[in-house]
């Protein structure tokens, strides 16, 4: 095995992915809902199915990411851009928020 190899696998084993995160399929943004607390997303046509992602929030269609979430300006700019352009995004998921799905990273494809 080269050492690049070792490197990644010593690596991945010492920084593993913060709780098992589910990526989205490719979908664009239906709406965005700025609210007190933090942006609330749909995404056209997702339906969170929990057989995949171990993950069954009450509201299985619904992200939410809170103002005090870390980089969450960087986070809601990927958001906004995405949307103002008609892009379609990828969100990573793990966990809920409430009743909603915690929006763990946003990905433009």
């Amino acid at each position: 095995m080269s050492l690049f190899k070792n490197c990644l696998a010593i690596t991945a084993l010492l920084f593993p992915l913060s709780g098992n995160a589910v990526f989205t399929e490719t979908y664009e943004i239906q709406s965005l809902k700025a609210a007190t607390n933090g942006v609330f997303v749909k995404l056209s046509g997702f339906r969170n199915d929990p057989s995949i992602s171990n993950l069954d929030c009450p509201d299985n269609n619904t992200f939410v990411m809170l103002k005090d979430t870390d980089n969450y300006e960087g986070r809601l700019s990927f958001l906004l851009s995405a949307y103002m352009a008609g892009k379609p995004v990828q969100i990573s998921y793990y966990d809920c928020q409430g009743n909603y799905i915690n929006i763990s990273s946003v990905f433009i494809g």
